[in-house]
């Protein structure tokens, strides 16, 4: 699978601004020129691609560094990440060093990326964005896909970014291809809340000891759990917060007159979506 788009820089002395444009193609720079006639027999090609060949025999263009840019991949080679069914894949985060030359000029403005390799099971190749950091580094993000189409089992990617100043990629900057090879573990669906009902009892106005509900995500998981309620018309007195560990997080009864409360709140993490129930009784 293969995707391209061009991100236009402008520069002038100190100043540098990116502007990414999504799709493919636009006016180019160098694209490594016509080939020029040979000699009638195993002559010399003279055309700008430099290359050399008998007659009548295509000759490939010459790929010419371009130096005015130079990327330093500072990201490991290789990438291993966990995937679950249903759940949202993490995105791939290329990152490198950026040298710029103090008299760059580009053919038109723009440089062009190209996406190899990728696995669009996993990943949107269209979905590629390069951003700058302070000028001093360039970052290449591919937006993780929703697993469905992959089975429980290991699956392997070699991602290559062609980084260049011509739609053709003849002109590559100093450093590209910046290259990965990216292994994905797929396990089975997540059964996000093992605990799905919560009974709750209190007295009358008065603040409830806080529990603390588990929930089933990897000990080392980045992200956080979101809560999105309460889903009902009249809003139990019961409160939903976060806890230094993301496998867990706390619910705390407030005060409240004697009677009987329910709460709905839906749960989620990387794409898993549950209902929790929250039934709490506040006695006289």
């Amino acid at each position: 699978m293969k995707s391209q788009s061009p991100w236009r820089l402008v520069a002038a002395a100190a100043l540098l601004s990116v502007v990414v444009a999504c799709g493919g193609g636009g006016g180019g720079g160098d694209a490594g020129g016509s080939p020029g006639a040979g000699a009638a027999a195993g002559g010399t090609d003279t055309g700008s691609s430099g290359g050399t060949g008998g007659a009548g025999t295509p000759v490939a263009p010459r790929a010419e560094v371009f130096n005015g840019i130079t990327l330093t991949q500072t990201t490991s080679a290789d990438f291993r990440e966990t995937g679950y069914i249903g759940g949202q894949l993490r995105p791939l985060v290329i990152t490198t060093a950026l040298t710029l030359s103090p008299d760059l000029v580009l053919p038109d403005g723009i440089l062009y990326t190209r996406v190899t390799g990728v696995d669009p099971r996993m990943f949107d190749p269209a979905s590629a964005e390069i951003s700058l950091g302070n000028f001093k580094s360039a970052n290449l993000t591919l937006k993780g896909l929703q697993q469905h189409a992959l089975q429980v089992g290991t699956y392997t990617s070699n991602v290559q970014v062609d980084v260049c100043v011509d739609a053709e990629c003849t002109r590559p900057v100093a450093g590209s291809p910046l290259a990965v090879r990216y292994t994905l573990d797929v396990k089975p669906a997540i059964d996000l809340l093992p605990v799905s009902v919560v009974e709750l009892r209190g007295r009358a106005n008065t603040v409830g000891a806080t529990v603390e509900v588990p929930l089933n995500v990897p000990e080392d998981a980045k992200e956080h759990w979101g809560v999105a309620g309460p889903l009902d018309a009249a809003p139990a007195p019961i409160s939903i917060g976060q806890l230094p560990t993301n496998t867990r997080f706390s619910i705390t009864p407030g005060a409240a007159a004697p009677g009987t409360y329910q709460g709905r709140y839906r749960i989620s993490w990387m794409g898993f979506e549950e209902i929790l129930v929250v039934n709490y009784v506040v006695t006289p």
